[in-house]
């Protein structure tokens, strides 16, 4: 079985990284944006959430990385796991800046 899955991993083919750069700038521009719309407008106000950590805490999940659970699927299914690996680390280290700036775009706007 180790042989099986030693080969079926070289023969993993890698991610573009046009791919790659396109995950990267979605998940840590776009959704964030697409998020304070929806949460943000919407949701505050419109009334639907009246309290301001509530809805900083909302913002918040949609600027952070992939979960790493992610990975544990993809090991159990036995698909792609070098490239969701390679782009989970691509993920978390733009996260260090990422989430900062939207973090601090989200506090300026509720203080």
């Amino acid at each position: 079985m180790s042989l099986s899955l030693a080969e079926k991993e070289e023969n993993d083919d890698r991610i573009n990284s046009r791919i790659l750069v396109a995950v990267l700038i979605s998940k840590t521009l776009f959704f964030p944006a697409i998020g304070f719309l929806f949460v943000y407008v919407l949701g505050f106000y419109q009334g639907f959430i009246t309290d301001k950590l509530q809805t900083f805490l909302l913002l918040t999940n949609f600027c952070t990385p992939t979960a790493v659970n992610m990975i544990t699927i993809a090991i159990i299914n036995k698909f792609q796991i070098n490239n969701l690996s390679r782009l989970l680390v691509f993920q978390y280290a733009m996260g260090a800046v990422t989430v900062t700036l939207w973090t601090a775009i989200y506090l300026n706007l509720f203080i």
